[in-house]
């Protein structure tokens, strides 16, 4: 319950949010539209999350070790500086 309610001020998910109203609800803005981009996130967020939940404990048990949770941070790491890689570049 508490991680539902942390999502009512959650930035990422208002900055989703607002961005998903602005590019995706067609002008003149309705609530028809508003309600069709609302449950099109809906459908896809729902799967999406419970998939990311599942990986998540998944992963909780392959680093039941110190060694595992250095290796997987290592790599975690690495991933994330060469996810960089074309925002330095560019």
């Amino acid at each position: 319950m508490q991680a539902v309610l942390l999502q009512w001020v959650n930035p990422k998910a208002m900055t989703m949010a607002l961005t998903a109203v602005t590019a995706f609800v067609p002008k003149p803005q309705t609530a028809f539209g508003l309600i069709m981009v609302a449950l099109i996130f809906g459908l896809i967020c729902l799967p999406t999350t419970i998939i990311w939940t599942a990986m998540g404990t998944h992963i909780k048990r392959l680093l039941s070790t110190p060694r595992h949770f250095r290796i997987f941070n290592a790599i975690a790491a690495i991933a994330l500086v060469m996810s960089l890689y074309p925002i330095i570049t560019a």
